[in-house]
């Protein structure tokens, strides 16, 4: 079992964001194989400046005259195997703490100069692991890579060839940020990654250090976020031309006298306009090419009104107010902002009343491309998966058979249905797809065929009824459950995070329960209206149902935002 020895240097300790790529790499590590893991948060302990008294080397001992925690530490650092070194970048370099660990683990070695290679070094005292490698986890403030150029100098001169792998992580501080947890994900599942495939293979897989490297965020988006992030009472934040390089960022008297007399008169900036500053600078031009809108938030708990402008790619703040909007959303600021970090399902709240729409529902439900940054989807449509194509109407194909044929011939009506469903199924599950619907339907046509064998002549007055019976007890069936039927083929049109949602969940129940009652209703009139022959019968069935029809394409689309207007209380909930 190998031996891990995680050095944090952050002075936050493990909530640290260097700390989290550490974690990350840990767990797939972790998966690939077991691992005795020590992790010593250095900030935590007793760790005093080298004094430069060379008293570890002159007295011969190889020990340090301060006695604080080093003496413990570094027999668990020189045994292990693998050391991982965690820092944010301060000042372009490691952080102090770590600096000074470095720095006291001196007595490690012989004062003596020998020659390795072909430079000079110290030889080690102490007996250091000889297979001990090393891997530097870090991430910085700054947008670019380059802030890393001294940090990864300095850990390569230190260790040498031993240093097996660095994960330099710009825009580091995005990682704690609740609302960029899709953009920092696929950072996090590369470090977990990397971490399996060397615990599996005693290699790291190409590209890992590059992916982590790669920026969550464009370079101007990342400086708009930490700007509005750093809002300071009395200070103007850098302009956009001074954000673009193109002027000095040098604010004239007069400018700040006036921000510090409205910071006054304030008591200094409104929590809610600073938080839409960090959204409006995650605007994504691209998702709102040809959008015009105005999109207004009513912070009821703070008595303030904040409306932003969309119009030929760009987005406005500004303070708003009572007149006409394109969407208004009507929620207390401590709401949002839990909604908005993820701390409270932003369906659930509005189910339970915690906030309203008015206007366009539409564009509330595009916010999540409109305001998400390059790169990410719109939260309405599939993310992260291959789409899957809705195949009901497949389906569909044995019902079709028995609704029109199954008075006619056993062959065609009860036997082929019965095998085209069973096909079906096969090779859904082989592809681990498969509906209740598709799972139901041989049983029900198993019955069927059974009943046909047994009871030809009479079976043949009543089919129609039976099979549309049989199909409302599936659907009806499937009611019991968390996953109404039709939920199965429609978030083939939605994100995960969309139809595992409670508004998705409600929609379909009620379109499940609709198809589940009309088709008891064709039964119960195929069984008592045979006389007028089961070929008619079907043909009346089928036009009932295009009404039925219309309103399951219309229902969705109008429900959320009904709902939304209503501010959830609306109707009964659904489990």
């Amino acid at each position: 079992m190998s031996k891990i020895l995680v050095l944090n240097g952050s002075p936050r300790g493990r909530g640290s964001m260097s700390h989290k790529l550490v974690a990350a790499f840990l767990e797939g590590y972790q998966r690939g194989a077991q691992a005795e893991v020590q992790t010593i948060d250095l900030a935590a302990r007793s760790i005093r400046p080298c004094t430069g008294c060379y008293s570890c080397w002159k007295s011969g001992s190889g020990r340090c005259v301060q006695k604080d925690d080093m003496e413990a530490i570094l027999p668990a650092y020189a045994e292990a195997d693998l050391v991982l070194v965690s820092t944010p970048v301060y000042h372009f370099g490691m952080t102090a703490i770590l600096k000074a660990f470095f720095e006291r683990s001196l007595p490690l070695l012989y004062p003596y100069l020998v020659k390795k290679g072909e430079l000079y070094t110290h030889p080690e005292r102490m007996a250091v692991n000889p297979k001990q490698e090393f891997g530097l986890f870090a991430t910085c403030g700054f947008p670019d890579a380059d802030n890393f150029r001294v940090l990864s100098a300095h850990f390569e001169k230190l260790l040498g060839p031993r240093l097996r792998f660095q994960f330099l992580c710009p825009e580091g501080e995005l990682l704690g940020v609740p609302q960029m947890r899709e953009a920092a994900a696929p950072r996090l599942e590369a470090l977990k990654k990397a971490g399996e495939a060397l615990a599996r293979t005693g290699a790291m897989p190409p590209g890992a250090e590059a992916a982590v490297a790669a920026p969550m965020v464009d370079l101007p988006t990342f400086a708009r976020l930490a700007n509005a992030n750093w809002a300071v009472p009395g200070e103007l934040p850098p302009s956009e031309a001074a954000l673009a390089g193109l002027e000095p960022y040098r604010p004239t008297d007069h400018a700040l006298a006036e921000a510090r007399r409205d910071a006054k008169d304030a008591m200094g900036p409104s929590p809610a306009r600073s938080f839409l500053e960090q959204m409006r600078a995650m605007f994504n031009a691209e998702a709102a090419a040809g959008l015009e809108a105005d999109l207004q938030f009513d912070f009821t708990d703070l008595g303030e009104s904040y409306r932003m402008r969309i119009a030929k790619g760009s987005c406005e703040l500004e303070s708003g107010g009572a007149g006409q909007v394109t969407t208004r959303i009507i929620v207390p600021f401590s709401t949002w902002k839990a909604i908005s970090e993820g701390e409270l399902g932003g369906e659930e709240a509005l189910m339970k009343g915690a906030y309203r729409v008015e206007g366009d529902f539409g564009l509330m439900m595009k916010m999540g491309s409109l305001f998400g940054g390059r790169g990410r989807e719109n939260a309405g449509a599939p993310s992260g998966k291959k789409r899957r194509p809705n195949l009901m109407a497949l389906a569909f194909v044995p019902w079709y058979l028995a609704w029109f044929l199954g008075g006619a011939s056993f062959w065609l009506g009860q036997a082929l249905p019965l095998a085209i469903s069973l096909a079906f199924l096969a090779w859904r599950e082989s592809r681990r797809e498969a509906t209740w619907f598709e799972r139901g339907t041989p049983i029900a046509f198993a019955f069927l065929a059974a009943l046909a064998l047994a009871s030809p002549r009479g079976f043949g007055a009543l089919w129609s009824g039976l099979a549309n019976a049989a199909i409302a007890l599936i659907w009806g069936t499937s009611l019991l459950y968390s996953r109404p039927l039709t939920s199965d083929y429609s978030a083939a049109d939605y994100s995960e995070a969309v139809a595992s949602g409670p508004i998705f969940r409600r929609v379909n129940f009620g379109l499940t329960a609709l198809w589940a009652a009309l088709f008891a209703l064709s039964a119960v009139a195929g069984l008592f209206l045979a006389g007028l022959g089961q070929g008619r019968i079907a043909i009346a069935t089928a036009l009932a149902l295009i009404p039925a029809g219309v309103f399951t394409a219309w229902f969705p689309r109008w429900y959320p935002g009904h709902l939304a207007r209503k501010g959830g209380r609306c109707s009964p909930s659904v489990a």
